[in-house]
């Protein structure tokens, strides 16, 4: 089997709700599923007139696995899930507190310390990350960045604004790098991995300039969390232990039908066929999976898995306990692993942080959150992802736009219908030959002139967002109409 790092670097937001509810406020979950992200995949090859190869990619039998795409950490930091058993004093920071983190994967936290009396609560509560070190260390806990946006509702047939519907969205901001990881055999897929970077769009609400992603692929020698290893010591009764962490939801059938919502001593006995094994530990949570079949039209099967972050401490005496570890580490757990579930970390340096019993993170540099200082400059509205010197560039060129076109009848509304028409291309060549279409008319009613107005900007906005950033500019550069 062969490693493949994929990072992803959003052009645009991207937003996929946590919920398919029926609601006005739509929030976004903070990473890639590997379901959104296979998807993506697929559609990219049939664009390419490669669906024969769709097998290869996304098959049952002998095919890649693929993660989702979790966000990157500051500097040479990795971002995984946060470990169900990291418990923090309720008040605390945990990371950078005063009072650190507790692991309670080795033992129960004390309920007091000397006049203090501990509430403890997990880290894990929330949107929150775990950030490690190059060595597996765990440094600080962490969100991802998440945007809101307001936006009204179109009529389908008239692509207009329907009055009083208004609708917020949290997305994903432009300029985010996450990573994913594939695991593929030797030789899958035959032509390989795209040797240069694909753009592939991602998510919901695409038609409205969201999704737009750069994805690069790069081999690895092995994932990260199999070189972050360490063993545990023996347990109180001298057996051999290993601690265990999810890092993707994973589905674990039932031998009684449905879905596992916990990990027993049975279980994990039936998982890695040992009859003598213990569990010593265990930090588990569950959730419910759904889906959409595109092939039937119709709502998948709901299953139940148990989530991310899950962890446990197991132990046995039997010989054969090293290498059915070894066989979970590189197999995974659970099915459906070819669409990002059951990926699984064995005896990670991180989750054996406090197995002495002591906290750890007091004083970390990174705290949860953003930072409190200003940073770097944000973005000008409708411009992120575009360099602050190239936006200055276009908007000095839709000011000689907007010079050029400010004479003709019904400019603005023009512009502005212009403006919507592009936010649900994927390209700037569908905006020109639109353009273009309206122009080569009998009767361009003014087309012909904000077509040639617009030629130096077709020529220069190769970009579908700067195209749209231009455009915008220049509508709102031209006085309304009374």
């Amino acid at each position: 089997m062969k490693a493949w790092k994929v990072t992803i670097t959003l052009q645009e937001p991207f937003c996929c709700a946590q919920r398919p509810v029926v609601g006005n406020e739509i929030e976004s979950v903070d990473h890639i599923p590997a379901t959104v992200l296979r998807g993506a995949l697929a559609q990219w090859l049939a664009a390419k007139g490669r669906t024969h190869e769709l097998g290869e990619w996304f098959g049952l039998d002998n095919a890649p696995q693929y993660s989702p795409a979790w966000p990157t950490g500051p500097g040479d930091h990795t971002l995984v899930p946060m470990p169900l058993s990291y418990y923090r004093d309720k008040g605390d920071e945990g990371f950078g507190g005063r009072f650190g983190v507790d692991n309670s994967l080795w033992g129960t936290p004390p309920a007091q310390e000397g006049d203090h009396c501990f509430q403890w609560t997990r880290l894990a509560s929330g949107p929150v990350w775990l950030a490690v070190d190059s060595s597996g260390q765990p440094v600080a806990a962490l969100r991802a960045e998440l945007e809101a946006a307001m936006h009204v509702a179109l009529h389908y047939g008239r692509q207009s604004s329907r009055e009083g519907a208004l609708f917020s969205r949290a997305a994903l901001k432009a300029g985010t790098t996450l990573v994913s990881y594939v695991v593929a055999p030797d030789g899958v897929p035959r032509n390989g991995w795209p040797a240069e970077p694909i753009t592939v769009f991602l998510g919901k609400r695409r038609s409205a300039g969201n999704g737009m992603a750069q994805l690069t692929f790069a081999p690895i020698d092995r994932l990260p969390w199999q070189a972050w290893t360490a063993q545990p010591s023996p347990a109180g009764d001298q057996r051999p232990q290993a601690v265990v962490q999810l890092l993707t939801d994973t589905l674990v059938p039932s031998e009684h039908g449905g879905w596992l919502r916990g990990l027993d001593e049975a279980a994990w006995q039936r998982i890695l066929g040992l009859n003598d094994l213990k569990v010593e530990a265990a930090f588990s949570a569950l959730k419910p999976i759904m889906g959409w079949s595109v092939t039937w039209g119709l709502p998948r099967e709901q299953s139940t898995a148990i989530v991310a972050g899950s962890c446990w401490r197991i132990s046995s005496a039997d010989p054969d306990f090293k290498n059915k570890l070894a066989d979970l580490a590189q197999n995974g757990l659970g099915v459906r692993r070819n669409e990002g579930f059951g990926w699984v970390a064995v005896n990670p340096v991180w989750l054996l942080s406090g197995s002495d019993g002591s906290r750890f993170g007091h004083g970390s540099s990174l705290k949860i959150g953003s930072p409190k200082s200003t940073g770097e400059p944000l973005p000008w509205p409708a411009a992120a992802g575009i360099e602050r010197d190239r936006v200055r560039e276009l908007v000095q060129l839709a000011r000689q736009i907007e010079a050029q076109v400010s004479g003709i009848e019904g400019a603005r509304p023009k512009l502005v219908g212009l403006c919507n028409y592009a936010k649900r291309q994927a390209n700037s060549q569908a905006v020109q030959e639109f353009v273009g279409a309206f122009a080569g008319r009998e009767h361009p009613r003014g087309w012909d002139k904000i077509n040639e107005a617009l030629a130096r900007a077709f020529s220069k906005c190769t970009e579908i967002n700067e195209l749209r950033f231009l455009l915008e500019v220049v509508a709102g550069l031209l006085p309304r109409q009374e």
